[in-house]
């Protein structure tokens, strides 16, 4: 993760409060991190932010719940988020504390803003509002924080009608003992006690929510809006575990996706539907990880230890072509059995609808495969190259092989001008060395 900021003073993070009720409440910011444990938080207001951050209220005193909001400064319609215990954090809150990430490459380079609509202890609302400038596409030096990143500024002290910039050093990569495990992701780490699932095995119904249970099915398929499944255990028997095979917004979260015996399963998640997020996820014991779709959010989850597999192109993340707008984050992804590809391969096949478009593949820790990533294209097989790929600030480690791949970390990158919108940066190998995209 990379992460500029530039302050402002704390008059700015104050904008936009609001309370009705006449109950008083200790004034509040919005702060954010660089770690998932809140340490040196700085003000998100006024801060040009890259990479994936953390963003939490600054204090939980008298607030019964938060509703955030993106770009929605009047905090109307469905929340983003919706916290009910302190602490409030943007993106959510692990069940055993950390902060989830929130990845800025979500997001178009520009001004963006954060709203927090709080409910007091006493019934009384309140806004708190940031607006932050987004700046991952800088090509030249990042600003640093005008103030130490431990202090906030007090809320006395006026803003300055332009933010000061300041060079700085790259921020390094996060070290891979940070990254997701086998036993940091799934439904383990929540404390639930799983019971058995009655449901169907095919879902049709729009909001439907699966929560805590342990699903046995040949598949899981779903054919509906807006599905959730959280804490439970998907164990298949049939080609894939959880099939999302039409609909849009499908949230798989703190699951473990897997097979009923040992590569039952193809594939452990295809999204073949648009907008679906994978998060804090354990991923194991299939042929092949998660198949990408449109809009997918692949966020802190552990995909890997598959089990060997006579098919070739074995991956953690795949696409077959024509994949757009798609966000690989925060995630651990291996792939280490004797016909794996790769960690990661978006291949362009015109069969499968052509080049791949704005995918960002950030803060990762990747493993394993023939080479680590296969992000190109053959122009000899007719195919286009893959368009707007961010490969930023991943660890390729050494968990199967000493160069993370067996031959490498990279094969057929396409840099620009024929790739066009390409981006290889802040890429680092287990030791913390520079990888770029020449090191085959």
């Amino acid at each position: 993760m990379v992460l500029s900021l530039v302050l402002v003073l704390a008059a700015g993070m104050l904008a936009g409060c609001m309370s009705t009720g006449g109950e008083v409440a200790p004034a509040q910011r919005l702060l954010m991190s660089r770690s998932h444990d809140r340490t040196n938080p700085v003000g998100l207001s006024g801060a040009a932010v890259k990479g994936s951050v953390f963003v939490f209220l600054s204090s939980a005193d008298s607030i019964k719940r938060t509703e955030w909001f993106l770009d929605n400064p009047a905090a109307t319609g469905t929340p983003r988020q919706v916290e009910r215990q302190a602490p409030f954090d943007f993106a959510g809150t692990r069940h055993h504390g950390e902060a989830r990430a929130f990845s800025t490459r979500e997001l178009r380079d520009g001004y963006h803003e954060i709203t927090a609509r709080l409910t007091l202890a006493g019934g009384a609302t309140k806004k708190v509002s940031s607006r932050f400038r987004v700046a991952n596409g800088s090509a030249s030096g990042t600003p640093t924080p005008t103030t130490s990143p431990t202090t906030v500024p007090p809320a006395a002290a006026p803003p300055p009608t332009t933010p000061t910039t300041a060079p700085a050093p790259q921020v390094p990569a996060a070290p891979s003992g940070g990254s997701p495990t086998a036993a940091s992701t799934g439904w383990r780490p929540t404390g639930v006690s799983l019971a058995p699932y009655s449901g169907p095995c095919l879902i049709t119904v729009a909001g439907t929510v699966i929560d805590g249970k342990d699903l046995a099915c040949s598949t899981l398929e779903v054919r509906a809006d807006n599905v959730r499944i959280s804490r439970s255990r998907i164990r298949a028997s049939g080609d894939f575990a959880i099939l999302f095979r039409s609909g849009t917004g499908l949230v798989v979260s703190e699951s473990e996706v897997t097979s009923t015996s040992p590569g039952a399963a193809d594939r452990a998640i295809a999204l073949w539907g648009a907008d679906a997020t994978v998060q804090d996820s354990y991923v194991h014991g299939t042929r092949r990880g998660i198949e990408l779709g449109n809009g997918a959010r692949i966020l802190g989850n552990y995909v890997d230890d598959f089990v060997n597999n006579s098919d070739a192109h074995a991956t953690a993340i795949l696409s077959s072509g024509g994949t757009r707008n798609v966000v690989i984050s925060g995630n651990t992804l291996g792939c280490g059995t004797s016909h794996c590809s790769s960690a990661i391969s978006l291949y362009p096949q015109n069969f499968a609808g052509g080049p791949n478009d704005d995918i960002v593949i950030d803060g990762n820790l990747l493993n394993g495969g023939g080479f680590c990533t296969y992000l190109g294209y053959t122009p000899a097989e007719g195919e286009r190259p893959n368009t707007n790929i961010r490969v930023t600030d991943n660890v390729f480690g050494n968990k199967y092989y000493p160069r993370c791949g067996q031959y490498g970390p990279v094969a057929s990158w396409t840099p620009p001008p024929t790739g066009t919108g390409n981006v290889w940066s802040g890429n680092t190998d287990a030791s913390g060395g520079p990888v770029v995209a020449s090191d085959v």
